[in-house]
């Protein structure tokens, strides 16, 4: 199943399609890890775990949702966001095929699985050098060696070879954590043990309901019997109450035959416990908290309130992945000067229930930090009409602030005057 499986997904990939990935054997490339536990993991039957699958998905739609942004710095140390044509593909369509979401997702997600991620560039014609659209590769499909000259290697399909965008190729390689420099660490090949217990267990307990098995015991007879008899007796109970579709059906005893219980209940049997101990290993493994796996038997420690949570879980594993694409897109995609960069925008993790986000953007704003158009941007209203939106407030006790329409002092005399007829016209 695993080898057709793998053809299937050859055919459709057509393009780009390796023999072997991340440098493992063509055995492995095909069915993935062997486990003790008797059963093989490779990133398809890692996301039939719910709790992989969750924590994958929350990790790539969060981070592949944020907006993205190229800014410049000023020589005073501000920055400005900038837009260029030639850029497009960042936060419009990478390519004609999906959309930048979709795009992004699939990007994060090889990177969460396999601590790799790559892109396959496509040069403006106009520009050999300059990006037109951008197409992710499966992980598996890529093998990577060092060259003669000591620079990265790319083997696709295992014959293609293709190198750096930066030195002239066609690949972008997002690589993760890692030992060697030269490729990140999967999380599905380290924890393939652990994995391969949990989808043994799936196995088992999927078996163990599906025989109709909650319920087991034995027949007993008052009366000797002899072999052949108790394989008679033995077939016929089964035929008639094994299996789901038998379930709840009535038993006719005779001949002195009595059902003997012996209750072997989900308790008794780990299951509860084993997929509790499933959800909290996935979680530990990916840094994703148990409370977003569905997990609520334990009380969280990533904070007591929603704003807390999301402070936490951008900290500690939402902003690594995204510190590290943004530097990899600014120093590898665009190839940008040192006083370009681009980053996410992270302001939509952050924001807390609407009474905490209006005291604090409230403060904001009395104290001179924002201004009323600045405030209206973050929760997605338009600006007052002309420039009553553009001025700085602070209380009259605290000195300076600067009207942003047209560079004056708030203490200058009659500009409070003139902002304050303005406003209330």
């Amino acid at each position: 199943m695993a080898i057709i499986r793998s053809y299937a997904r050859s055919l459709r990939a057509a393009p780009l399609l390796p023999a072997g990935g991340e440098g493992y054997s063509l055995l492995t490339s095909l069915f993935g890890r062997a486990t003790r536990a008797g059963r093989w993991v490779d990133d398809d039957s890692a996301l039939t775990i719910s709790a992989v699958y969750r924590s994958v998905a929350i990790i790539a739609g969060v981070s592949a949702a944020l907006p993205i942004h190229v800014y410049t710095r000023r020589p005073d140390g501000s920055r400005q966001k900038i837009q260029r044509e030639s850029e497009r593909f960042l936060w419009g369509r990478p390519n004609p095929e999906v959309t930048r979401f979709a795009f992004w997702a699939t990007v994060y997600t090889h990177l969460v699985m396999t601590g790799n991620a790559y892109i396959y560039v496509v040069p403006a014609p106009s520009a050999p050098r300059r990006p037109a659209e951008l197409w992710p590769i499966e992980p598996r499909r890529v093998a990577i060696r060092r060259g003669a000259t000591g620079r990265k290697v790319y083997t696709i399909d295992g014959a293609t070879p293709e190198t750096d965008w930066t030195t002239g190729g066609s690949i972008v390689h997002i690589q993760g954590l890692g030992t060697d420099g030269l490729r990140g660490l999967s999380p599905i090949s380290l924890f393939a043990q652990s994995l391969g217990i949990t989808l043994a267990a799936e196995e088992f307990a999927g078996a163990y309901l599906g025989n109709s098995s909650t319920v087991n015991g034995y027949l007993v007879a008052d009366q000797p019997i002899s072999r052949l008899e108790a394989e008679a007796t033995s077939a016929a109970w089964e035929g008639r109450h094994k299996g789901a579709k038998n379930a709840g059906r009535v038993a006719v005893l005779g001949k002195g035959l009595k059902w003997m219980t012996t209750t072997i209940n989900t308790k008794d049997m780990q299951l509860l416990e084993t997929r509790q101990w499933q959800v909290a290993d996935v979680a530990r493994m990916f840094g994703v908290p148990e409370w977003l796996l569905g997990s609520h038997d334990k009380t969280s420690s990533w904070g007591s309130g929603i704003a807390e949570q999301n402070q936490a879980f951008l900290d500690y594993t939402i902003d690594p992945y995204l510190i590290n694409v943004e530097q990899t897109i600014t120093d590898e995609l665009l190839m940008l000067p040192e006083n370009h960069y681009v980053k996410f925008d992270r302001r939509g993790l952050l924001r807390g229930n609407p009474q905490d986000r209006a005291e604090f953007l409230s403060k904001m704003w009395e104290h001179g930090a924002i201004s009323a158009d600045e405030w209206r941007e973050l929760e997605d209203m338009p600006p007052l009409p002309g420039a009553q939106g553009d001025a700085y407030y602070v209380p009259l006790n605290y000195g300076l602030a600067l009207a942003a329409s047209g560079g004056e002092h708030l203490d200058e005399p009659g500009l409070a005057d003139r902002i304050n007829a303005a406003s209330v016209s």
